[in-house]
């Protein structure tokens, strides 16, 4: 589930309490879960932590020595810490010992999430990936949309155009730019399109700013849950009412993906 907001929100709170630290180790439990482009010879630990990012939703921790760890969450994967003395939580299939005597843990009930260790030069899952969507200008925005005659709602999630966006924040997105999610984006002016990029902007540093949204079970390693779903004006509103203009939140699916918007509001272009 992690989408940029919550990937940002764990880059933050590991800002703090992992840059300058110090990877004694990697335990791998999964070996599905962490993938190595370079092996984990002897030698490869200990590596200090020099800074953390993110581009759309992975997150990249930089090593020294020129190596990444890059890392993916997909559906159910989260850090948390935990004591020496303390039982791994189920699920835990990584854990990264620390030389401040805690343990960095990886947990994921789905098995979706990737661990990446990457060397120099050596190929990364961050290839082929757009421009981050909490940083695209308007102007590449725009263009990126108004060259692809495709249905707004995917065109919205294809991480290859625009990275970061996920199902939640395209549906936020569209419904305050009122947006049908199954408009072509050929159809959409550049008006229209310039009000998108505005309002997704509003609704991802919103996210960011109340710590996410924890629909399951996202909790950031700090253990802070966040509280945006409070805030979301479609997304999981099925059958409610439309706070701007009463009519219900309908459901539907388009590309494949559950898709949230309100029908008074969001009118199709044809």
């Amino acid at each position: 589930m992690p989408e940029l907001p919550e990937v940002e929100c764990v880059r933050l709170s590991l800002s703090q309490s992992l840059a300058g630290k110090v990877l004694l180790a990697c335990h791998i439990h999964h070996p599905k879960v962490f993938l190595a482009a370079c092996p984990l010879k002897k030698g490869v630990f200990p590596l200090s932590v020099e800074c953390l990012e993110r581009h759309g939703k992975y997150l990249i921790v930089r090593l020294e020595r020129g190596y990444l760890l890059v890392v993916h969450f997909r559906m159910t994967g989260c850090f948390y810490y935990r004591e020496k003395n303390e039982a791994c939580a189920a699920h835990t299939h990584i854990e990264f010992p620390l030389d401040t005597g805690n343990i960095l843990c990886f947990r994921d009930p789905r098995r979706f999430g990737r661990i990446w260790l990457i060397g120099e030069k050596e190929a990364s899952p961050l290839e082929g990936l757009g421009p981050d969507a909490l940083d695209i200008p308007e102007k590449v925005f725009i263009s990126s949309l108004l060259q692809r005659n495709r249905r707004i709602k995917p065109l919205l999630l294809d991480q290859t155009v625009i990275a970061g966006m996920g199902n939640i924040y395209a549906d936020e997105s569209l419904f305050r730019a009122r947006i049908h999610p199954e408009t072509q984006s050929s159809l959409l002016k550049k008006k229209k399109l310039s009000a998108l990029w505005k309002h997704s902007q509003e609704v991802l540093h919103e996210a960011i700013d109340r710590g996410g949204s924890s629909i399951s079970d996202f909790v950031s390693p700090g253990g802070v849950i966040g509280t945006y779903q409070e805030e979301h004006g479609v997304y999981g509103r099925e059958g409610l009412p439309c706070s701007c203009c009463g009519a219900i939140i309908q459901r539907i699916v388009v590309g494949q993906r559950g898709t949230h918007f309100c029908p008074r509001c969001q009118k199709p272009v044809h």
